[in-house]
């Protein structure tokens, strides 16, 4: 690695986050399993509160602070997004390969496990193993054909048993409501560590539970299926913190395979970090490896591998040409005028909806003061389109390009950010990824709700808290003076710590750590 080596960031005056909701969250569980009993709370010997835990925690969490549930579509639209998910699904049915024994499956879920997944398997490839994707979404397909790996589907693979899965979850959450005095159970809870009655949060929990249910049984018949049809020696799963991910995990664990996730996002020191299941943890750096120990996690299930989905070294001014000159021909920008890419996450796990709104406020009011430039808003997956209303009117804003999800898809985040001047994004990943590639950052936080960031509190970002400290922030950023170099140096080195980039290639470095797990579980090319 190249640049000063960093010590390890001192968190100890920073609360684990969330550790008192999921202290609640466990209490919760007991109560519930005391009520109902262990069967129902059993599906093919998958722990279901164990499963859904991640579901489970993030509906407390936003009840905690008070976000609102995204508007409810109109019966139009819901209609046409029913009917544009089930004709995928379809298609995704005839596109399916026939599920065939492989030593090493990969199991993605979201389009961010394919950018670390798709040039792992490539490397095992290279190697002379063969690899195979299962995935139960439709919207995967393209991408991993594209790739050249024809994935299975488990509806297409194994019909009966996941149509006899989805009833018996179906069942089970019908059970479960008819089984339950919420008052005896609520009485029997420790007071809540938010601003919430018992009942009323345990009746969002048992609906959340309810609603749950049938995933857990899809993704455990799916599992069972995959375990005993394509007998891997090694399954890797998008994330062993999910409910699909870590449903496929507990399954594999019990038909004796090894388990593996490789990193994909970046890592906060919060309460659900510790609760990793599989038996390695694919890091991209020495601070993912630090964070983990911190938590819990024993060393031996932490392999630093690199970051997977980076460019090579030497190929950022040739991709920087590349992409300015695709985003600007693609969303009608004047190549000759700055912009600002903005990449946050949207409310959900790290940020509330109220500080949401008011940094697409702080953007609005920014975008107005300084029109000289272009605010391109490249949404998150999870954010809401309709927040953006107002700023997407090009008679209002004609400079702010508002970009949706699946248009921003269509170019790999890291020629978005190669393209930009600046990226403005709040703790995200976007942040580090940045960094890696020069590109000076601005961070904002309206109401000290990114607790513990370290490229924050390291002064590797310039920070605002305000619309006048975010208009000073861009104008340092796009003059790059004296200042912004020093926070691109100190970037620099927090980069080199996140993003390890071992000689022989991150992608070679994380296929040698695959295939080491799989021989020492009898797997063989």
């Amino acid at each position: 690695m190249t640049g000063t080596a960093l010590l390890p960031v001192d968190n100890t005056t920073h609360p684990i986050l969330g550790s008192e909701l999921m202290e609640w969250l466990d209490a919760a569980g007991a109560a519930l399993r005391t009520e109902v009993g262990e069967d129902l709370l059993d599906i093919a010997g998958v722990d279901v509160l164990d499963a859904a835990f991640n579901p489970l925690y993030l509906r407390l969490l936003a009840r905690s602070r008070g976000d609102a549930t995204p508007p409810t579509r109109g019966f139009t639209a819901r209609l046409h997004r029913r009917l544009r998910r089930e004709l995928a699904a379809a298609r995704a049915r005839l596109r399916s390969a026939p599920p065939a024994a492989s030593p090493v499956v990969f199991w993605p879920r979201e389009p961010t496990h394919l950018a670390v997944q798709i040039p792992t398997a490539r490397a095992v490839n290279a190697r002379g193993w063969r690899v195979a994707f299962v995935t139960s979404v439709p919207a995967l397909f393209s991408a991993l054909e594209r790739a050249d790996f024809r994935p299975v589907s488990p509806t297409a693979a194994w019909p009966r048993a996941m149509a006899a899965a989805k009833r018996q979850g179906q069942a089970r959450a019908a059970k479960l409501h008819g089984a339950l005095d919420l008052q005896a159970v609520a009485g029997r809870l420790p007071e809540p560590p938010i601003s919430a009655r018992r009942d009323e949060l345990l009746e969002a929990l048992v609906a959340e539970l309810g609603a749950q249910l049938p995933e857990v049984a899809l993704a455990a018949a799916a599992a069972e299926a995959l375990c005993r049809v394509m007998a891997p020696a090694v399954l890797v799963v998008g994330n062993d913190l999910t409910l699909e991910g870590r449903v496929a995990a507990r399954v594999a664990a019990r038909h004796g395979i090894a388990t593996a996730s490789l990193m994909h996002g970046l890592l906060a020191r919060e309460a659900m970090e510790s609760r990793h299941v599989v038996d390695r943890y694919l890091a991209f750096g020495k601070r993912t490896a630090w964070l983990l120990e911190e938590m819990g996690l024993p060393e031996s299930r932490v392999a630093v591998t690199g970051g997977l989905h980076l460019p090579p070294p030497g190929d950022l001014e040739s991709r920087r040409t590349s992409a300015r000159a695709t985003v600007a021909e693609g969303w009608d920008l004047d190549p000759e005028r700055p912009w600002i890419l903005v990449a946050t996450s949207g409310a959900g796990h790290g940020v509330s909806l109220d500080h949401h709104q008011g940094v697409v406020a702080a953007v609005s009011e920014a975008a107005r003061h300084r029109p000289e430039v272009d605010w391109v808003i490249k949404l998150h997956r999870k954010d809401r389109p309709e927040l953006y209303q107002e700023l997407a009117r090009r008679d209002r804003f004609a400079n702010v390009r508002v970009i949706s999800f699946d248009e921003g898809a269509r170019l790999p985040i890291l020629d978005w950010i190669a393209a930009t001047h600046a990226v403005l994004t709040g703790g995200s990943t976007v942040a580090l990824e940045a960094m890696t590639l020069g590109a000076p950052v601005i961070t904002i936080d309206l109401a000290d709700e990114l607790v513990g960031v370290d490229f924050i509190e390291e002064g590797a970002t310039l920070h605002a808290t305000s619309v006048g400290e975010l208009l000073a922030a861009v104008d340092m950023a796009l003059e790059a003076g004296p200042q912004v170099g020093r926070v691109l140096g100190t970037a620099s080195k927090l980069a080199d710590e996140t993003f390890h980039r071992p000689p022989e290639g991150a992608d070679r470095r994380a296929a040698e750590e695959l295939l080491n797990l799989a021989e020492t579980h009898g797997g063989k090319p």
